[in-house]
């Protein structure tokens, strides 16, 4: 996980630069100025709702990144521990389950006895699991609702703290961007609902609650929770 805490920080290094940014176009004292001909005029309103909508993009972009590769780091972990299907623990079994189906529901009737027989083979042999990062249930529909669920899939705490709020404006952002992505709403809509104080809330709200799952996840896998508890 130290890689990807130290991409976390760079990441909410971004944030900040472009907030920071934000700011400053917001403000009533900043102007553009033409180094050509020395004339300054303030940043167009409709601009300043499209650079506020943009925010939404940017901590998305965050949440999926890291929550995505903090779930990598667990089939890394899995995979450099050489485990077998047997002493994974039932969550992770399923998930197991659930990608082989997947292969053979997906296979050509030419492939589908090969991977037939890759399945019994692995079985037979107790072959080191092996999961795909495209099996990581995630595409575009991250808040706090999701990755709590994604915690009972793998077995991780979902615990936070309760200044976090639950991770509440996670919903926010992914709606906001979901919204954008789709068409569905203009960056300008958008934009002219939230002020600097709004977006600083959900930020810093956003920042926090993600410290507290990636806490979660590396506890996780430093004592290799992944592991079935075996019974002495």
């Amino acid at each position: 996980m130290k890689e990807i805490l130290k991409e976390f920080k760079e990441r909410i290094k971004e944030v900040n630069l472009y907030f920071d940014f934000l700011c400053n176009v917001l403000s009533t004292d900043i102007h553009l100025y033409s180094t050509r001909t020395g004339v300054g005029q303030p940043v167009d309103v409709e601009v300043q709702k499209i650079l506020k909508a943009n925010f939404f993009l940017i901590l998305y972009n965050l949440t999926e990144a890291i929550i995505r590769k903090s779930i990598q780091e667990i089939y890394d972990s899995m995979e450099r521990d050489g485990l077998s299907y047997k002493l994974t623990r039932p969550e992770i079994q399923k998930i197991l389950i659930s990608h082989r189906y997947k292969q053979l529901r997906d296979s050509s009737s030419t492939n589908f006895v090969q991977a037939i027989e890759e399945l019994l083979a692995d079985a037979l042999n107790d072959a080191a699991v092996k999961l795909d990062p495209d099996s990581i249930p995630i595409s575009g529909n991250l808040d706090a609702k999701k990755i709590r669920e994604l915690a009972r899939v793998y077995g991780f705490s979902e615990m936070t703290k309760k200044a976090k709020r639950g991770g509440a404006d996670l919903l926010t952002v992914k709606n906001q961007r979901n919204l954008l992505a789709h068409g569905n709403s203009t960056f300008s809509e958008c934009g002219r609902n939230y002020n600097i104080n709004d977006l600083k809330r959900i930020k810093n709200e956003v920042i926090l609650f993600l410290e507290d799952i990636i806490k979660n996840i590396k506890a996780y896998i430093d004592v290799k929770e992944y592991c079935i508890k075996i019974k002495k």
